[in-house]
């Protein structure tokens, strides 16, 4: 029986034989030439006839068979090839370069073809030949970046990326986000190809290396990406079809959110800036790679010896002073490199990530949008595990399973008799095991003959927990705990702890060792949670006299233990407990997860030195504020900025943020002394939060955020709880802000080394900027005005701005401001008992007051930061989301019904990012029908899961 293509083909067949089988008819205006000297030469027709002829006897009919065929003789194909050229090609590069003013070498060679004419004398890659470019390549081919300056800069125009969509070639971004309703990027590849991608699709980021004064005009300012409007008309179906084939052909280009407007790049900007540099740092890299691969497995052999049984971190910039050649250990630490070494490097990296399972995951800076480090796997185990699962084992282990299907206890005896089965599953499930190319092929052949398995049809992590709890007795109920970037498990955080068992009760800490300090004698008030693991942190308020009143913010001091005076050169050094403070640096945070806190210092230490006891050494910063407007303003005077460190004995128990909310809202009452502080601080903290958006510009949110926190309780039962902004928390965070910007003051202003936090807002279109600046002049108009409420933007006004929000990093460039908060210098100091850079800036402000010196110089706490600090706070910050995100999808099955969502990204793909209203972890992507279409910030009641994935944080929905 003959299919519709088979009828089509016979038919068209027969039509094109007969068109060659008339004969070409003879018409009365044909002009014959030289047929007297030639009476047997057949006449021929002119052009136009024989053209026509086609028309009416092949292309018309083949056209009657399928209209959506469209075919054109040759004169209309090359006039309308040379109008695309022309319109796609010429006259927008034309374009760019005039109102982009480059040289006039440059305008010279393109104005002749501003014209239909320029298109047979000129060619754009002769034009590009005759430019210096290449030559220009050549004499800069040293090209280094700074990783130091580097790191503290944002995406922009003119910067080359590895995008995780095309991982083996560069791509620049050509565009910033230029709609608040689409913060997408623009990024285009060698080829002209233009990518729309978020900021999060960036694996790795050099800074721009492009010349100003070579070329003579400014690329940030520069319209490197064009867009046309395509308005159709109404016309009948036929018609436009037609027509949009017409203006797709004269209107090259990538749709991005709007089909009638396509964004292209003039090849004229793609070879002189967008194509010019990936193309010469991709193919550099490519020629290092083999190189870097070598170096690489053998640097990996050195480290792992370093450390045969525990994960760690080494940062980038040791990695690239061993490739070339200048030893990272021996402090002279290079920080400029080559941007095709850093490429071939991060790919090599990446390719033994997968292929020999040498390195776990990159540690990713969202605030810079690169690696700035990589875990070390610690030994073989997981390596000679895969290895040795063969065929043979397999069906072993699969027979063994289904052989005790219905017994318990024999099936949970399998991880003794296959341990390496074990092993492989346990890896995997933790995230170790990175490698999809290895552990898929493998979980395909476990499962597919496994009974109780055989109707699944997706392969998840949470498929191989299920499987791991059936035949193991030591599984975890969160195996993420296990995971090699977060470290709680290894031989070395065993010996660490071995190490605070050996100092017992810390006799030596007791109060009566610092005799010589001064007594603080007013009440500290230490406003915490009930259930606060260490309290390191107190407020004091004392009359100055008139409108002024001292402000004291004390703080735990646990570096007093650590430092000694030396004697000879009236330094001090750390010489005390030092086994101690380099578990703390090699920690730097407390571990914060709903179910597991890791304590940066031992339990015993801090249970002695903070300030739950009824007397503390603290270090104390005070500053006197003076109430101004009838006591509606207060100014700051930061001339009486001073610190010392006090013995304290006066801290009243009990105030907790609940007991402190009831008496500031007159629910409780307590002596009248405490009534006044407590009041007259939280006066203080009010008119601080909006001296902080006024006249700082910092970034407030309102209600919405923090929601579904999640805590286990002592029997492992799931909780989940939200974070309210309360007048006690004002009270504690605003003052607790004040004492770091005030101290990164002081460490700036005397030119300290230490460890600042900054945040710096991404760079976006102006337009953009322009709507995000007006949602903060809303909050802030509304604090000047006295009547008016107070306006906040809302989790839905905030949704629409997210992805053009940054992340705070730690510096050591004092000039870094952090934005959101407001402030021009921020080092954190009010938490030494859970963040190591407090310690540091402790340290560094004591023996400055003390000495006029420092303990650290700056390369010292560079180092410090790139190898400690940066990583773990990556680590920390990426696994408190992912452990919260697994215990509230570990809650949710398919079919379940969400009641309230909210879209947070543009549907792409028919597909939208989504977050309950009710809880922040449960997120997801929605997919669409084609005529579903939803706008970031909109409300989607009664979506049904259709995916789940606890330990991979997938949650899918549908309407």
């Amino acid at each position: 029986m003959l299919t519709y293509n088979d009828k089509f083909r016979n038919k068209s067949l027969s039509i094109f034989k007969r068109f060659r089988s008339k004969n070409i008819p003879k018409s009365k205006n044909i002009v014959i030439n030289n047929t007297l000297n030639n009476p047997k030469r057949p006449i021929l027709p002119t052009n136009n006839e024989l053209t026509n002829h086609i028309k009416q006897n092949f292309i018309d009919q083949v056209q009657l068979l399928d209209p959506s065929i469209q075919l054109k003789p040759l004169s209309q194909i090359k006039q309308e090839s040379e109008t695309k050229f022309y319109t796609s090609y010429l006259k927008p590069s034309y374009q760019w370069l005039s109102e982009n003013k480059l040289s006039s070498d440059l305008m010279s060679l393109f104005n002749s073809m501003n014209t239909m004419s320029g298109i047979h004398s000129f060619t754009i890659n002769q034009l590009f030949g005759k430019k210096k470019d290449i030559q220009w390549v050549q004499e800069n081919s040293h090209f280094q970046i700074d990783w130091n300056d580097f790191m503290s800069t944002n995406l922009s125009v003119g910067d080359i990326v590895c995008l995780r969509q095309y991982p083996d070639q560069l791509a620049m971004c050509v565009q910033l986000p230029n709609q608040i309703e689409d913060t997408r990027y623009t990024f285009a590849l060698v080829d002209g190809t233009l990518v729309f991608a978020f900021k999060s699709a960036v694996n790795l980021r050099l800074p721009s290396m492009f010349n100003e004064e070579e070329w003579g005009f400014n690329l940030h300012k520069s319209r490197l990406v064009k867009t046309n409007k395509l308005t159709l008309k109404s016309e009948t179906k036929t018609e436009t079809q037609k027509s949009n084939n017409k203006k797709r052909d004269n209107n090259l280009g990538y749709f991005k959110n709007d089909r009638n407007i396509s964004h292209f790049l003039p090849v004229i900007a793609k070879q002189l800036i967008s194509s010019y540099l990936p193309s010469y740092f991709n193919e550099k890299a490519w020629e290092l790679l083999p190189t870097v691969e070598r170096k690489l497995f053998q640097l990996h052999l050195e480290l792992r010896s370093v450390k045969k049984d525990t994960p760690w971190q080494v940062d980038l910039p040791y990695i690239l002073n061993y490739l070339t050649g200048n030893n990272p250990n021996s402090g002279k630490y290079n920080t400029k490199f080559d941007p095709s070494l850093i490429v071939a490097t991060f790919w090599s990296l990446r390719n033994q990530q997968e292929d020999k399972i040498l390195w776990g995951d990159f540690q990713f800076s969202n605030a810079s949008l690169n690696p700035v480090s990589i875990t070390i796997l610690p030994n073989d185990k997981l390596r000679r595990a895969i290895s040795s699962l063969n065929s043979h084992v397999i069906k072993d282990f699969v027979d063994d399973y289904n052989n005790n299907i219905t017994d318990k206890n024999e099936r949970t005896n399998l991880e003794q008799k296959y341990p390496n089965v074990a092993i492989f599953l346990k890896d995997y499930v933790a995230g170790n095991l990175i490698s999809e190319s290895i552990a898929g092929p493998l979980l395909c052949k476990i499962f597919k003959n496994l009974s109780n398995y055989r109707r699944e049809h997706n392969l998840s992590k949470d498929l191989a927990h299920k499987l791991l709890t059936e035949i193991s007795k030591s599984s975890s109920p969160n195996p993420l705990l296990k995971n090699h970037e977060l470290n709680l498990e290894s031989l070395e955080i065993k010996t660490d702890e071995k190490i605070f068992e050996f100092y017992g009760d810390f006799p030596e800490l007791e109060y009566k060792n610092a005799p010589s300090l001064p007594i603080f004698k007013d009440p500290i008030y230490c406003i915490d949670s009930i259930d606060a693991h260490e309290i390191d942190d107190g407020i004091s308020i004392k009359h100055k006299g008139g409108n002024i009143y001292t402000l004291s913010i004390h703080i735990a001091d646990p570096t007093s233990y650590f430092v000694d005076t030396d004697g000879n050169s009236n330094t001090l050094k750390l010489s005390n407990y030092t086994d101690i403070y380099t578990i703390a640096q090699n920690r730097s945070f407390t571990t914060y997860l709903p179910d597991k806190v890791q304590p940066m210092f031992p339990e015993l230490f801090v249970k002695q030195i903070d300030l739950g006891n009824k007397r503390a050494r603290t270090l104390g910063f005070k500053v006197d504020i003076e109430f101004i407007n009838n006591n509606k303003d207060i100014n700051v005077l930061r001339n009486t900025f001073d610190f010392q460190r006090y013995n304290a004995e006066n801290i009243p128990k009990g105030f907790t943020y609940e007991i402190v909310d009831k008496i500031l809202e007159g629910h409780k009452k307590v002596d009248p002394e405490h009534h006044k502080n407590l009041t007259k601080l939280y006066q203080i903290s009010n008119l601080l939060y909006k001296k902080r958006i006024i006249e700082d510009n910092a970034i407030i949110f309102g209600e919405g955020f923090n929601k579904g926190l999640v805590k286990l309780d002592s029997e492992s039962q799931v909780h989940f709880y939200d974070n309210k902004n309360t007048k006690s928390t004002t009270l504690v965070s605003e003052i607790m802000i004040l004492a770091n910007k005030l101290s990164g003051e002081y460490l700036a202003k005397n030119k300290i080394p230490a460890i600042f936090k900054s945040y710096k807002e991404l760079n976006v279109d102006p337009q953009v900027a322009a709507k995000y600046n007006n949602l903060k002049l809303q909050t802030k108009k509304s604090l000047e005005v006295t009547n008016m409420s107070i306006y906040l933007p809302s989790f839905q006004d905030i949704t629409k701005y997210m992805s053009i929000l940054n992340t705070s990093t730690f510096v050591c460039n004092p000039n870094l401001p952090h934005n959101m908060l407001g402030c021009k210098h921020y080092a954190t100091v009010t938490s030494p008992l859970r963040r190591f850079p407090d310690i540091i800036n402790h340290l560094q402000m004591c023996a400055f007051k003390q000495t006029k010196k420092f303990i650290f110089t700056e390369q010292e706490i560079r180092s410090i930061l790139q190898k400690n600090i940066l990583p773990r706070d990556i680590i920390l910050r990426k696994y408190s989301k992912k452990v919260s995100k697994y215990w509230t999808l570990k809650q949710y099955k398919v079919g379940d019904i969400l009641p309230s969502i909210m879209i947070t990204s543009l549907p792409v793909m028919n597909s939208s990012g989504f977050v309950c209203l009710y809880s922040q972890y449960a997120s997801g992507v929605l997919r669409l029908a084609p005529n579903h279409s939803f706008k970031v910030g909109d409300i989607v009641e009664n979506c049904k899961i259709t995916k789940v994935d606890a330990l991979d944080g997938v949650l899918e929905a549908s309407l």
